[in-house]
């Protein structure tokens, strides 16, 4: 990785250029390509050497990494890495690109973001001409450069630096890795419409643009809207409410896929279209069991004068789902989890065969979601936890009463108050044909945990998923007393926990 590594590269044409320099393609003697990047005598070079061996050591698939660097006889730094001939840049063009497409790239670029987060990488100037797609794989290239150049730390900013892609913080000379979040939205606008959300102006203009004006959104699909209205939050406080991290941000737009278009004040008077409630199907990659949910309406949360209702659980107000959605059966089961995820024996100390998997975190609940969208299977369908509107929507299944089984108690109806789990489906199933609503594990949710979430949920498809280490359960657990059991009832853990009766299940859109 010193300069006379460099020296077996002839140049072989320009492919790029920009503030600090020029990138070439370069071939060996036998024939060999690879990309050059070039820099500015003037730039100020500056080796993060142990930040430098970190990054080289990333396990990742879509992260470009330096191979070897040198200065050159005139005092230039030199870079060569792979040579991708496949930048975002080149298919964007006035019009949108499938949208198939862009969810795949979006999904990829953000996976790479996460990768760069966890390990406390900035890239700092993300744009379209820095995404490769390499075949099946996307891959982010550059995300190297602030580790060999100086000049690219937020005191030291120049204009030449800002383009559409600047998050409005950049202008003021402070960032973290909010700017690559925002410059990720960017470029999903830019392929879902064909056009920038600010075009390029004079500097002074386009400045201005990003940071004062909202950006056109009527020739985005419309279920995209709340996403990318939530990305382009003008204070970065408020975009880290809602997505505090690229994986934070991963969720809210798988989430925003899974929703069908909404006219303003949709009701549910149309005709559901899918099977009817409580038809079952079975992912083919897994095995896993799944009901249909009907898209509709309810009352959620408990009426002000409901008796033994907590604060939270308050107001009571509707809620109304675009679209049905299909929820697992019965909890993810221990099989399902420790076979499939980690792909060994199952311990029998630990958990048995069928009942529900527990001492599981949020985190850990969302990695075996990532698996199960990771797997082939010949259906398209997107796997997550459910939001804490859907959890409750079908626990309730068409019900008013406190348990899905009237008011009363009754505990051959469902598993808590026991010393221990049961299988999944020792107890009758709800209406709509799911069992376990209520016991044997708590439930994870998509949402974040907020007191006050009911006064200020969106009427259609809510979800929040703000910033906050904890993260909603729902249902009660096999050690749950009947007091804190119920369809309103509400709990919280931290996402990192992994308390004894914390176990979850998932909806496919």
């Amino acid at each position: 990785m010193v300069s006379s590594c460099l020296d077996c590269w002839q140049y072989d044409a320009q492919i790029g250029g920009g503030a600090f320099g020029v990138v070439y393609r370069v071939r060996n003697d036998v024939g060999v390509l690879k990309a050059l990047k070039e820099f500015c005598a003037e730039t100020c070079v500056e080796y993060k050497e142990k930040e430098i061996g970190e990054f080289l050591n990333l396990l990742s698939p879509r992260i470009v990494k330096p191979e070897c660097w040198g200065m050159d006889a005139e005092g230039r730094l030199r870079v060569v890495t792979e040579f991708l001939p496949n930048p975002l840049r080149s298919l964007l063009g006035p019009l949108p690109l499938d949208e198939k497409k862009v969810i795949w790239i979006f999904e990829e670029i953000l996976k790479g973001l996460v990768e760069l987060e966890r390990h406390g990488f900035v890239h700092g100037n993300l744009k379209p001409s820095d995404i490769f797609l390499c075949g099946e794989n996307v891959k982010i290239g550059d995300a190297w450069i602030p580790l060999f150049v100086r000049g690219l730390s937020p005191v030291s900013v120049t204009p030449s630096m800002y383009d559409n892609y600047s998050a409005p913080e950049r202008f003021k000379r402070k960032y973290g890795s909010s700017v690559d979040r925002w410059a990720a939205a960017v470029i999903l606008y830019e392929m879902l419409s064909g056009t920038s959300p600010f075009p390029s102006f004079p500097l002074s203009d386009f400045m201005q643009a990003i940071m004062n004006d909202e950006p056109d959104f009527s020739n985005i699909p419309d279920k995209y809207f709340p996403f990318l209205f939530r990305c382009f939050m003008k204070d970065p406080a408020e975009r880290e409410e809602n997505h505090p991290s690229a994986e934070a941000m991963l969720d809210d737009f798988r989430w925003a896929c899974s929703r069908k278009a909404v006219v303003a004040k949709k009701r549910t008077s149309q005709s559901v279209t899918g099977p009817e409630p409580g038809n079952p199907w079975a992912d083919s990659a897994t095995g896993m069991e799944f009901v249909w949910i009907p898209q509709g309406e309810f009352m959620m949360g408990s009426a002000d004068n409901a008796q033994n209702a907590f604060d939270d659980e308050k107001p009571s107000h509707l809620v109304v789902f675009s679209q049905g959605f299909w929820m697992s059966k019965y909890p993810v089961t221990a099989s399902q989890f420790y076979r499939h995820v980690l792909g060994g024996a199952l311990s029998n100390a630990l958990h048995e065969f069928n009942h529900p998997v527990r001492n599981v975190s949020w985190k850990r609940a969302q990695d075996f979601v990532r698996w199960l969208n990771d797997q082939p299977r010949e259906e398209i369908v997107n796997f997550s936890l459910p939001t804490e509107a859907q959890w409750e929507y079908v626990c309730r299944a068409g019900t008013t009463t406190r348990f899905y089984w009237g008011e009363e108690c009754e505990p051959e109806n469902a598993p808590f108050g026991l010393n221990a789990s049961v299988p999944v489906g020792s107890f009758p199933p709800n209406p709509w044909g799911l069992h376990d609503m209520l016991g044997n594990v708590w439930e994870w949710c998509l949402d974040t945990y907020d007191g006050n979430a009911y006064s200020r949920h969106a009427e259609i498809d809510p979800v929040h998923v703000g910033a906050g280490e904890n993260k909603v359960i729902r249902g009660g657990g096999w050690d749950t007393r009947v007091g804190a059991v119920g369809v309103a009832r509400r709990g919280w853990f931290g996402l990192d926990g992994e308390g004894g009766s914390l176990g979850f299940r998932v909806v496919v859109v």
